[in-house]
């Protein structure tokens, strides 16, 4: 087991190294270690016979943080899911709505695999070919100008609401913009859609 006794933040401020340079040395240390190549050789040998799943050992190493169901996912097909018992589920959640094409789909599989070995993820800091081609799309079909990227929900909420108020006060010329939210609502924890929501009362967990 390699464990990491610290975090890169606080090893670059007693170092004064900064925290990209902290986190490529650990990386750098952690992939090249005979301890941590044994740990992957390990792995890569028993990957083919997974043991049977325990739940005591999951809720050991893992935050509980959510009410999960009594059911452990081992694969999916389709709109199909198979527990670890190999009973198979009709996926009515598809992933909180994520996972449209269902689950193990090739073609998404073979687009995400020849993406991976072209480039992987590099920021909004330098132009995406691919991205500005997604967004011609999505403009082309919608009624859409232009198209903002985020990573979720909490994101484009926070995008959202910010763009009604700046397109209220700058084109509607209305000086104080009102945003309706639904009285019962899923917990934020973002500022802007917490200012919103209609109940301003977090309780500790929130």
């Amino acid at each position: 087991m390699v464990r990491v006794v610290t975090s890169p933040r606080s090893l670059g401020r007693r170092t004064g190294r900064t925290h990209g340079d902290i986190c490529r040395r650990m990386a750098l240390s952690l992939l090249t270690s005979p301890l941590s190549l044994r740990a992957f050789t390990t792995m890569t040998a028993t990957a083919s016979a997974p043991a049977a799943f325990d739940p005591a050992a999951f809720d050991k190493v893992v935050m509980g943080t959510y009410g999960r169901f009594k059911l452990a996912v081992a694969r999916g097909e389709g709109c199909y899911l198979y527990d670890s018992d190999g009973n198979k589920h009709l996926d009515f959640a598809a992933g909180i709505a994520t996972c449209c094409l269902g689950h193990g789909d090739t073609s998404l599989a073979d687009a995400i695999y020849n993406q991976m070995k072209s480039v992987h993820h590099v920021s909004n800091l330098y132009y995406i070919p691919q991205q500005g081609q997604l967004a011609s799309r999505l403009v082309e079909s919608s009624c859409a100008d232009r198209a903002f990227f985020c990573n979720s929900g909490a994101e484009a909420n926070e995008a959202a609401i910010k763009l009604a108020r700046k397109h209220a006060h700058e084109v509607l010329e209305i000086d104080e913009p009102l945003i309706l939210t639904a009285k019962v609502r899923v917990r934020v924890r973002v500022r802007v859609r917490v200012s919103a929501a209609a109940n301003l009362t977090l309780d500790a967990a929130g």
